[in-house]
């Protein structure tokens, strides 16, 4: 009975020592912030080509999408993997509006991103986790997130947004997801910043 005892004790300590050395210990690695606007330019530049190549409508608060866009799949292309799909997707429903079977884009929602006129890299970093025991053994690491931070005034407005890229299988960075602002819908078409393009 005492051996017995004393074996779950062992166990116990084993199992305590075990759970400390496999911890994951989170840490930033700071990321070079003219890298991070380049990438975030990248990212959202098919969302910036496709507003420009938007025609307003005369008497609608209703843009024509460009020639070539005919639903949500060849949206999703124009990013070109720059994005996880279902993000391009949630932008394209927050975009749209559509009338008697034709897709328009609502002139009222606007999309903040890197290319507005008061746009600001706020901070970039790669946040990883490390073990204990691979701290203690000095390992690598498994490959953390990008994390890029930006805020902008949108006629008065200041957002803000985080950005967390993941590197796909070329090892380039896409966009995951994002937390923070993702649209702004104007009360008056007027002073949506995209309506100066």
């Amino acid at each position: 009975m005492r051996l017995l005892n004393i074996l779950k004790n062992i166990l116990i300590v084993f199992m305590f020592i075990y759970g400390l050395l496999t911890l994951q210990i989170p840490y930033k690695v700071e990321f070079d912030k003219s890298m991070a606007e380049e990438i975030l330019k990248e990212t959202y530049r098919p969302l910036e080509e496709f507003v420009k190549g938007l025609t307003p409508i005369e008497g609608e608060e209703l843009y024509l999408i460009p020639k070539g866009i005919r639903n949500e799949k060849d949206f999703v292309k124009l990013f070109d993997n720059r994005i996880e799909d279902r993000v391009a997707e949630n932008f394209f429903e927050r975009l749209t509006v559509e009338k008697q079977g034709v897709i328009y884009v609502d002139k009222k929602v606007y999309i903040p991103n890197i290319y507005a006129e008061n746009s600001i890299l706020t901070d970039s970093y790669i946040k990883k986790r490390k073990s204990v025991y691979s701290f203690i053994l000095n390992r690598d690491d498994v490959e953390g997130k990008l994390i890029i931070k930006e805020t902008w005034d949108a006629n008065g407005m200041w957002d803000r947004r985080s950005n967390y890229f993941i590197k796909n299988e070329n090892g380039e960075w896409i966009l995951e997801y994002f937390n923070g602002i993702a649209t702004r819908k104007f009360a008056n078409s007027n002073t949506n910043p995209w309506s100066t393009y």
